[in-house]
C-alpha cells in the first residue's frame, strides 16, 4: 500500500472523535494539495478472524507532482484481540509499500476512562489536563456545558497538533462531533422498574 512519509493513524471511537478529527484535517487554502480518497480492506483469515476485516478509510493529499504528502488512515473500531491482529495487517501493508523508508505514525487515540489501567496520577500538559471524564444526569447545567466545551477543546488540540506535524491546517468549523447519548436504562434494564 503506497502511503505518505507522514501517517496519521486513526481508531473510529463511539463518541465520534477520530471521525471529526479526520472531517476536520485539510490543506491550507493556499495549498497546492489535492485529496486522494480510497478505502482499505484486509483479509484477517491467516490470523483465524473469518468473521471480521481489517476496514479503514483512507485520505491522501498529494501535490502537484503527484507525491503523497500526508495520508490520513480511519480505522474501524476494534476489540482486542481482532484489534491488535487488524493493526498489524495494516502496518504490514504499509511496509510491503514501495517507499524506500519506513513513515512517520502520528496515532492520537481517545481512550474510555474504563479501559485505562492506572494509578491516580494525572497527566497533564503545560495548560490544560489531558484527559477529561464526565457524564451527564439530568437536565444540561453550567457544569456540563463547561465540561462538553472543555472536551470540545481537547479535540481542537489534538487536531492542531496532527496539523502542525503534517502540513495540513485543522478547520474548527468542520468539527461535527455530537457525542452519543446513552443511557443507563439501556444497559441496566432494571432501573426503568426502580426509576
Amino acid at each position: 500500500m503506497k502511503v505518505a512519509r507522514k501517517v496519521v493513524f486513526l481508531f473510529r471511537d463511539s463518541e465520534g472523535f477520530a471521525s471529526a478529527i479526520f472531517d476536520a484535517l485539510h490543506p491550507d487554502t493556499h495549498s497546492s494539495l489535492r485529496p486522494l480518497e480510497e478505502t482499505l480492506e484486509l483479509s484477517l483469515e491467516s490470523y483465524g478472524i473469518k468473521d471480521q476485516k481489517a476496514s479503514a478509510k483512507i485520505l491522501h493529499y498529494v501535490d502537484h507532482q503527484g507525491n503523497f504528502q500526508v495520508s490520513l488512515l480511519l480505522m474501524q473500531n476494534y476489540e482486542p484481540p481482532v484489534l491488535a491482529c487488524a493493526v498489524t495487517e495494516v502496518l504490514s501493508q504499509i511496509t510491503r509499500g514501495k517507499s524506500s523508508s519506513m513513515p512517520t505514525l502520528i496515532l492520537p487515540f481517545v481512550l474510555a476512562s474504563s479501559k485505562l489501567k492506572w494509578e491516580s496520577k494525572t497527566l497533564t500538559t503545560k495548560e490544560s489536563k489531558a484527559s477529561v471524564y464526565g457524564i451527564q444526569i439530568g437536565p444540561e447545567t453550567d457544569i456540563t456545558q463547561a465540561m462538553a466545551i472543555r472536551t470540545q477543546k481537547i479535540v481542537y488540540e489534538i487536531g492542531e497538533l496532527l496539523a502542525s506535524s503534517s502540513s495540513l491546517c485543522f478547520l474548527r468549523d468542520r468539527i461535527v462531533w455530537q457525542p452519543t447519548n446513552t443511557s443507563k436504562e439501556s444497559d441496566e434494564p432494571w432501573r426503568a422498574m426502580y426509576g
